[in-house]
């Protein structure tokens, strides 16, 4: 996988695991989700930018 690839993989990570956060756990706050999300995937607060927005999550 190329570098311009990973950043858009982590980004679609990140939001299928979200939404999985959402829908198994009851967790409602799309940014709780997120940083959950983030946790578990080993994605820091550094790569926020990289983090999916809501509507990306929604469509999980």
């Amino acid at each position: 996988m190329s570098k311009s690839q990973q950043p858009h993989r982590l980004r679609r990570l990140l939001a299928v695991e979200s939404a999985r956060i959402m829908a198994e756990e009851g967790v409602v706050d799309f940014r709780v989700a997120k940083e959950k999300a983030a946790r578990r995937l080993g994605a820091g607060g550094d790569a926020q930018h990289h983090w999916p927005n809501n509507s990306e999550i929604e469509s999980e």
